[in-house]
């Protein structure tokens, strides 16, 4: 079942995180997890961000190619049944290739060009935000 739905925070970013006025903001939020993918929703948002969440890793590469500037950061799950991780940075990275893309796994993986930073599942929210944020605000 495919699950996109773009969320939003109250409205100015938290703790000051100071995004440019004409950089994409947006972020892709990627997991086939329902739990992870709502869990992600409610706390990213709470700490500022903008965001579609989609499970269906098909369905975010749909939604680059359609707009290929919308988003500043794709966040997705190593290990997902129609596509992994990696291979959707790749697809994703041909489609816009100034997008930042963070792999958040369970598990270690090796690096991949593609992929800008490794975020384990185990490190906290904070630690997640401020490698969203970072990539946000590279020029």
């Amino acid at each position: 079942m495919l699950d996109h739905r773009t969320f939003a925070g109250s409205g100015a970013p938290v703790g000051g995180r100071g995004w440019r006025d004409d950089e994409p903001r947006e972020i892709l939020v990627v997991d086939d997890d329902g739990f992870v993918l709502r869990l992600l929703e409610t706390v990213l948002a709470r700490e500022g961000f903008q965001l579609t969440a989609v499970d269906d890793p098909l369905a975010a590469l749909e939604l680059v190619r359609a707009s290929p500037s919308r988003f500043g950061v794709l966040l997705t799950d190593a290990v997902m049944p129609s596509m992994s991780g990696m291979d959707l940075a790749r697809l994703v990275r041909d489609a816009d290739p100034r997008i930042g893309i963070v792999l958040h796994s369970g598990t270690s993986h090796p690096p991949v060009p593609e992929v800008d930073l490794f975020v384990s599942k185990s490190e906290g929210i904070e630690h997640l935000a401020n490698v969203l944020t970072s990539l946000l605000d590279q020029p």
